[in-house]
């Protein structure tokens, strides 16, 4: 599969693929031979551990072959990691704290998304922390399928305040793609710590997300990598 990513401030347009689905009477979307898609386990799905993770179970255009998230870090991209122009996508604390870009994908499906590790002030911003939205007409809120911030986004943490991680990537979310274009919303974390949400992920000092720190946080389109779920 050959998948060409390209980011750029726009609109998105949604388009629809073939499947080894079919949608029943009731809207509902069912293999072609038959068989449960929710699998054996219950009726929403395979047993999950929910301990760590909260699963958005909502309006599903097909159920995902995966379980529990992939590798926060990975050291090579497994999946597809095309060259793209120079791309970069930046959101702060207080001020442009969204950002919009575009990805475009040849195959309808759950992908897993890595990129480039996004903080890189080290000790000296102690929360550039994000969190990813991937919209499109079969998903149009963009939310990732699994949760870690009030069972509605992932948040990527401040990867950087002890020191160089390890790997090259990190992991932001899983989510459905459709083939076309989907659009990339990149949200900084500091908004919502500052309206009560998700303190767990909020680093105390005196960097914080209430002090004057910019905390930036950097999308590079060109360490994209998207992972087939």
């Amino acid at each position: 599969m050959r998948t060409m990513i390209l980011l750029s401030a726009g609109l998105w347009v949604g388009a629809t693929a073939c499947s080894e689905y079919e949608l029943g009477s009731d809207g509902e979307t069912t293999p072609a031979d038959g068989s449960d898609p929710a699998g054996p386990d219950t009726p929403d799905g395979p047993d999950r551990d929910e301990s760590d993770t909260d699963i958005d179970i909502d309006n599903f255009p097909l159920p995902p072959d995966f379980d529990e998230p992939p590798p926060e870090v990975i050291t090579e991209c497994t999946g597809d990691a095309p060259q793209v122009a120079p791309t970069q996508l930046a959101v702060l604390s207080w001020s442009q704290t969204t950002q919009s870009g575009i990805i475009t994908v040849n195959q309808t499906g759950w992908y897993h998304v890595y990129n480039t590790y996004l903080s890189e002030s080290g000790a000296g911003q102690w929360n550039e922390s994000s969190f990813f939205r991937i919209k499109n007409a079969a998903r149009p809120a963009g939310k990732p399928y699994f949760a870690n911030c009030d069972g509605s986004d992932w948040i990527v943490v401040d990867q950087d305040n002890f020191g160089t991680p390890p790997g090259s990537r990190i992991y932001i979310g899983s989510y459905w793609l459709e083939a076309g274009n989907n659009e990339l919303e990149m949200n900084h974390y500091c908004p919502i710590f500052r309206a009560g949400s998700c303190p767990q992920h909020h680093y105390s000092g005196t960097l914080t997300c209430d002090s004057d720190s910019v905390n930036s946080v950097h999308f590079e389109g060109d360490g994209l990598c998207l992972v087939p779920g």
